[in-house]
């Protein structure tokens, strides 16, 4: 076979096909089954509140992902990711290792660290 410019191999044509991912095709049906979404209005008070958050908890949420991200220094490589959170007891929900910190920093205030006899660390 001939060498390419490159002096190995196939030609560069060839070399760039061989590089190149295959595209898959998209395609749609021609039926389809239409499910109506109902208007925000059709909604009740308690579906709302389930759905979409008040200005309140966007806030309160934007805040504690702030701080979170923080912790992890401001790089979305280096997130917390599911496994590495804590779980509450009461509710199942994650929690944020920062938070278990934050709250321990706050316990270990000199108010608060119990004290300690001699008789206490001896075995």
């Amino acid at each position: 076979g001939s060498l390419g410019p490159s002096g190995g191999g196939a030609p560069p044509r060839d070399r760039l096909r061989e590089k190149t991912p295959r595209r898959s095709k998209l395609t749609f049906r021609s039926t389809v089954s239409v499910q109506p979404i109902p208007q925000r209005s059709e909604y009740s008070s308690r579906i709302k509140s389930r759905i979409w958050s008040d200005r309140y908890e966007i806030q309160s949420n934007a805040t504690r992902n702030a701080v979170e991200f923080a912790a992890e220094g401001w790089n979305w490589r280096t997130v917390t990711e599911d496994d590495g959170m804590f779980v509450c007891t009461a509710s199942g929900e994650l929690i944020h290792p920062v938070h278990c910190q934050t709250f321990y920093a706050e316990q270990m205030t000199t108010d608060n660290i119990p004290t300690v006899s001699a008789a206490d660390t001896m075995f």
